[in-house]
């Protein structure tokens, strides 16, 4: 559950970038929780219906229409603020629940906006630059241009990068041509200028061409570095939710046809799905591999019609199979389909009408079913059991039974052939509906966006080899980096403990890849990476745990550990600023020897006892330390106790994470306010660059407060940058 703190910084960084109305709407996902259309519009009217009365009955009371949410949602979506599943039909007792799209605020990835910054020049250090294209420059636009649009298709991507290096090559060529003619006295005129750019950037020699192959290379390997990621479609089923009841005795398997046996198998479908899309998260796909996808439109056209006249031969082979069971195993190939954002947001009417039609066959062929007790249908049911099956992603079979030729194998002859005619063509639809879902879709079709996660997990490795390389050497650092970068492929969250187990080989291996590449410095004479693996190992630090395998010596990466002792770091600082040095040695006191009296600490501390007292008071205030009561008869007396103080580092760790927040909120605040207060000055400056015009008019008033606004928001934007790094280290690593 999101603090209240998160939700207010999460709400003001939507509604600085995106609006007010996606304001109302994402606050309302972040109280609510999962909603549905109708569901967050009635939330979304009620907030508004409150915030209208705090503001008195004077004005008049504002009603979100249905179109305005959606296009809200459209923005949201397409801005990776707000994820979207699709809740499949269910059967129930008390009827058919049709299918709904449901609407989550993804709180993370809101967040991630204020780091956006450290994203281009994390990519820009990254990257070498090298080539007529420089590998750093192409990155850095490709990044910029998903962070700007949110989610795009290749060609899209493609299309902005090459556009923006084409304007900066013509503002060069123009520059260069307006500078040629002055060296020789000419005076040419601002038009013919503008001219020779164009005239030099249409010459065969020309750069777009050689662009948009960089772009392609440059793309796939941010794709590789899990930079880029694929967007998750908008049809996934909802997660489940994460159970932490204890364990309980295993039990046999449901047998087919019963209710567990059908809970078992829909959880498994939805489970599929979302592992579908994690293997596809990071894999390039093979038009764009191959130079192909969205370079030859004629080719993945062709592939698409392919695929498409396959999908209509399987879907009439299935609705075959429906009237006359088979004991054979059908396999449908494919992946799990990506629909664009706009298609995302509005409910998908003709998709749940055909879902709702076919749970509906099922539920009446079922309730026939359990009508009919006659040895012939009990057969029936064993037969469709095994009958023809489908299967979602190539290689998992899910088994599906029959219901309406169960139920058909029990009445009369014709009533048994027009309930097969209709379950042959509730299976041809549903089969239809199934390959559309499962038919992996071209490169011109998926969907891009940059992945917050891996950046995280570079800034947090970063922080890691920092704090070694302060205590033990840029030596030991290095090796610690290296070896962090081996692993990183290895791990699935940014919150692991430990790394996986290295030998010295793999290790100096990594070491001399880094090197190669540029992004580790090369070692000091005499050092090699097995001395500085021993001296991690044997640190107090305890940065690195060594051990044994079956190949020689291992060592493993204690991420916990080094993140704690940096948060710890970071603690002592904010400590130090707080309470001063004196609150810092009762902390560190109370930390290393437990719980103590009053008296004991005042003593440890040498400070006097009213001081101590005080302090003793504001720091639990605060919530940095603990009290706790030790009663002396049963009835619990305050005057009959005596107290001890005491730190429960976890408690202090997660209090300081949410007083970062609050002054985030706090930052941004002040931030804004500064901004309404000169916003006539910039509107001014902005009409101004606007138009072009960089040299205009401005009073001695004028000047003295922009240059107050501007050095005002400069040091709020490098607070706040400053305090998005302690805000993840407490957080998210």
């Amino acid at each position: 559950m999101p603090s209240v703190h998160q939700v207010q910084l999460a709400c003001k960084v939507v509604h600085e970038h995106f609006g007010s109305l996606t304001e109302v709407v994402v606050s309302a996902l972040l109280k609510k929780g999962r909603q549905s259309l109708p569901e967050l519009l009635g939330a979304c009217n009620a907030s508004l219906a409150a915030a209208s009365r705090l503001l008195g009955s004077q004005q008049q009371h504002q009603q979100l229409s249905r179109q305005q949410l959606k296009q809200a949602l459209l923005v949201l979506i397409q801005q990776n603020c707000v994820r979207t599943y699709l809740q499949p039909a269910e059967v129930r007792v008390t009827g058919v629940r049709p299918a709904v799209y449901l609407y989550e605020a993804d709180l993370v990835q809101i967040l991630q906006v204020i780091r956006r910054p450290k994203f281009l020049q994390h990519i820009r250090d990254d990257t070498p630059s090298n080539g007529a294209a420089a590998a750093a420059d192409v990155s850095s636009v490709i990044i910029e241009v998903l962070l700007e649009h949110g989610r795009l298709r290749f060609d899209q991507i493609r299309n902005a990068v090459v556009s923006r290096l084409t304007q900066d090559d013509a503002a060069a060529a123009t520059a260069a041509a307006a500078a040629a003619p002055q060296q020789d006295g000419a005076d040419p005129t601002q038009q013919d200028v503008q001219q020779q750019g164009q005239q030099q950037l249409a010459l065969p020699g020309s750069k777009a061409a050689e662009y948009g192959e960089a772009v392609r290379w440059s793309f796939v390997q941010l794709l590789q570095e899990h930079y880029i990621e694929r967007a998750p479609p908008c049809n996934l089923p909802p997660p489940q939710p994460v159970s932490v009841a204890p364990k309980k005795a295993k039990k046999a398997a449901p047998k087919p046809g019963s209710t567990e046996y059908a809970e078992a198998q829909s959880r498994a479908m939805q489970q599929l799905a979302h592992k579908t899309y994690e293997e596809a998260r990071f894999k390039a796909p093979r038009e764009l591999v191959a130079g192909m996808g969205t370079e030859d439109d004629d080719v993945v056209d062709g592939a698409a019609a392919a695929a498409k006249a396959e999908a209509d031969d399987d879907a009439a082979l299935a609705a075959a199979a429906a009237a006359k069971p088979s004991k054979k195993r059908k396999k449908v190939a494919g992946g799990v389909s990506e629909e664009a954002a706009v298609a995302a947001a509005a409910v998908a009417a003709a998709e749940a009408a055909a879902a709702n039609l076919t749970v509906a066959r099922q539920a009446a062929a079922l309730a026939n079913k359990r009508r009919k007790t006659s040895s012939k249908a009990s057969k029936a049911e064993a037969a469709a059991a095994d009958g023809s099956e489908q299967q979602q992603q190539g290689e998992v079979v899910v088994k599906q039974e029959d219901g309406a030729v169960a139920a058909a194998a029990a009445v009369s002859p014709a009533k048994a052939a027009r309930r097969a005619a209709a379950a042959a063509a509730a299976a041809q639809q549903q089969q239809q509906q199934q390959q559309e879902e499962v038919s992996p879709p071209s490169a011109r079709e998926m969907l891009w966006r940059v992945n917050p996660e891996e950046f995280n997990r570079r800034f947090r490795n970063k922080v890691m080899a920092d704090l070694v390389a302060d205590k033990l050497g840029a030596d030991a650092g290095t090796v610690l980096a290296a070896m962090l970068s081996h692993g990183r492929r290895f791990e699935t969250t940014v919150q692991g403990d430990l790394s996986i187990a290295m030998g010295e080989g793999e290790v100096a291996s990594a070491l001399k890849a880094g090197q190669d590449a540029g992004r580790l410095p090369q070692l000091s004479p005499g050092k090699d990476a097995g001395a500085l693996l021993n001296a991690l190992a044997y640190d107090s630090l305890g940065a690195v745990d060594g051990g044994t395998g079956p190949q020689g010596a291992t060592f493993i990466v204690n991420m916990r550990a080094v993140l704690d002792r940096c948060r710890l770091l970071q603690l002592h600082s904010v400590l130090r600023d707080k309470f001063g040095i004196h609150g810092l040695r009762v902390f560190q006191t109370l930390l290393m020897r437990g719980q103590l009296e009053q008296k004991q600490v005042a003593d440890t501390v040498m400070q006097p006892h009213k001081e101590t007292r005080e302090l003793l008071y504001r720091m639990l205030r605060a919530g940095y330390v603990q009290m706790q009561d030790i009663p002396r008869t049963a009835d619990r007396a305050p005057t009959r106790c005596f107290y001890t103080w005491h730190v429960d580092i976890d408690a202090v760790f997660g209090r300081l994470a949410a007083d970062l927040y609050h002054a985030a909120v706090n930052l941004h605040t002040r931030r804004s306010h500064e901004m309404r207060k000169h916003s006539e000055l910039v509107e001014l400056v902005e009409s101004a660059r606007a138009a072009g015009q960089l040299n205009f008019n401005m009073t001695d008033s004028q000047r003295r407060a922009l240059e107050r606004l501007n050095k005002v928001s400069t040091a709020l934007d490098t607070s706040l940058l400053r305090l998005d790094g302690m805000i993840a280290l407490f957080n998210e690593y």
